[in-house]
C-alpha cells in the first residue's frame, strides 16, 4: 500500500511539473479535505453513543442528515446505522430503511442534524474526572 501510495504522489507531483506549490495544491490540499469530511462522519457516527459489550447498531451508532446533494456525492454515507445493520444493501436504500427504522423503533433509533451531532460531540465528557483516577 505504502508503495503505490508513493508512486501515486510521484506521479501527481510529476503531473504539476515538479513544483512543490502546485503539489500542494493538487495533492495535499485535496487530502487535508477529504479526511476532514470522512473523519467528521466517522465522529458523528459513532462517538455521540457510550461503548457498550452488545453489538446493537440501534444502541451504538446514529446516522446524521446532511444536505442531499451530500448523501449523493458520499452514497448515503450519513445512514451509517442502516449500513451496520444491513452492511451489504444498496446505499440507494438506506433512505427508506431510515423511515422504517424511525417508525418501528422511534427513539432507540438515533438520527440527528450533522451540525447538532457535531456540537454534541464537543458536550461529551470522554476522559475520567480526577476523583474516578485516585
Amino acid at each position: 500500500e505504502l508503495i503505490t501510495i508513493l508512486v501515486l504522489q510521484l506521479a501527481i507531483f510529476k503531473v504539476v511539473n515538479f513544483s512543490f506549490s502546485r503539489f500542494i495544491f493538487a495533492s495535499l490540499i485535496p487530502v487535508l479535505i477529504t479526511s476532514t469530511i470522512v473523519m467528521s462522519y466517522i465522529f458523528t457516527n459513532h462517538f455521540l453513543n457510550p461503548l457498550s459489550k452488545t453489538t446493537d447498531a440501534l444502541a451504538n451508532t446514529t446516522s446524521v442528515i446532511v444536505h442531499p446533494i451530500f448523501d449523493y456525492l458520499h452514497l448515503n454515507f450519513s445512514y451509517h446505522t442502516e449500513h451496520h445493520i444491513f452492511p451489504t444493501m444498496n446505499s440507494d436504500f438506506y433512505p427508506v430503511l431510515s423511515n422504517l427504522l424511525k417508525n418501528l423503533y422511534g427513539d432507540s433509533y438515533h438520527r440527528m442534524h450533522f451540525a447538532d451531532a457535531w456540537n454534541c460531540l464537543w458536550k461529551i465528557q470522554i476522559y475520567a474526572s480526577d476523583d474516578n483516577l485516585r
